[in-house]
């Protein structure tokens, strides 16, 4: 690792730390140093820090809260920036809904709890998973049926090159699974600083799920409140995904895949037991850990690096591993899941080199 002394002379701007081991910083505990990272709680911060950028000629990259991204352990010799703009606000309401904008650095799963006490339903589904609300429209993260795409109304960002602020509604977003305009053509050129959503005050839709389902019956809950929702997932992932805190991991590592029906239909002649969920009349999704258990990666370690005990799509670090380590190991998963199911899997987790 190399550690950098400070020779430029332009001012540091008072929320930037210096030389600071990203390993440290994100859920995987992979990464090298970066020369600078800043603590955004606000908007002159995040100007200060762009100029302060654009004056010492340095790169800029967005970390969040390090919880879906695979840090290189290559040092980075530019301003890691880490969303801490926080902030909940009722902006509309009435008998029937509810529109809050919430600021980037929120804890997500914080704001669930917020909007669950509230009594607001739609994101409740979406519990237990971690990051901040400024990263879930990246991601357009989703679990048991919902996606946070399905609540936002709107999302205000920052132009990285110019300080300049924009919006965009829901439409101009291009959300899709797993993605958005976000990952794709402004990806690296902007950062969210707030996101607006809205949310119901009516009786909440319980998920389509049959874990979901069978928790409720056990419980004998038949009209499910938005708490008794949250309660249940957050049991149901808590068994099936380790904590960060105590295992090193980014949670789900890969994307379901999309198939053809034609396809499936083949593969269903070998393996009767695939589950699925049918997207359309032409397409079925397929779970990753369903096919990566079935090509006996569940469990399996190689030095520090394998996959979760109980889950099979998620990779933990068990020790002192690298990017490198990760990017193996990963590819040995897709090129077996390829070489048995005839299918490629993508990865959910950003790059960050």
């Amino acid at each position: 690792m190399i550690y950098f002394v400070h020779t430029m002379k332009n001012n540091i701007p008072s929320c930037i730390r210096e030389n600071i081991p990203l390993s440290q910083e994100t859920a995987l505990r992979v990464g090298g140093i970066s020369r600078y990272v800043a603590d955004v709680t606000n908007a002159d911060e995040l100007q200060q820090v762009l100029e302060f950028a654009r004056l010492s000629n340095l790169p800029l990259r967005i970390l969040g809260s390090g919880t879906n991204v695979v840090v290189s352990e290559q040092d980075f010799l530019g301003v890691t920036i880490r969303m801490c703009i926080l902030g909940i606000e009722i902006v509309k309401e009435d008998d029937e809904c509810v529109e809050i904008s919430v600021g980037g650095g929120e804890s997500w799963d914080a704001f669930v709890a917020y909007t669950v006490e509230h009594g607001w339903s739609g994101i409740e589904a979406l519990s237990s998973i971690p990051g901040t609300v400024g990263a879930s429209p990246v991601q357009n993260i989703g679990a048991y049926g919902a996606e946070v795409s399905d609540t936002i109304i709107q999302i205000q960002y920052v132009d990285i090159k110019t300080g300049e602020s924009h919006t965009l509604l829901k439409n101009e977003c291009l959300f899709a699974y797993r993605d958005s305009i976000f990952k794709q053509s402004l990806r690296g050129k902007t950062i969210i600083t707030h996101v607006v959503f809205k949310l119901s005050k009516l009786p909440p839709s319980v998920p389509n799920y049959q874990g979901v389902a069978d928790a409720l019956h056990q419980k004998e809950i038949s009209a499910p409140t938005v708490l008794d929702i949250r309660n249940v997932i957050s049991e149901i992932r808590s068994k099936k995904l380790p904590d960060p805190k105590n295992i090193a991991n980014v949670g789900s590592f890969f994307k379901n895949p999309i198939i053809e029906k034609t396809q499936y239909d083949n593969l269903i002649q070998t393996y009767p037991d695939m589950p699925s969920f049918v997207i359309s009349d032409t397409l079925v999704k397929i779970p990753a850990g369903w096919l990566i258990e079935k090509t006996g990666f569940k469990g399996m370690r190689k030095d520090n690096i394998g996959t979760y005990e109980h889950n099979a799509l998620v990779l933990v670090n068990h020790g002192n591993i690298t990017s490198k380590e990760v990017f193996a190991f990963r590819d040995e998963i897709i090129t077996t899941v390829k070489k048995t199911f005839g299918i490629t899997l993508e990865q959910e987790p950003v790059i960050m080199e």
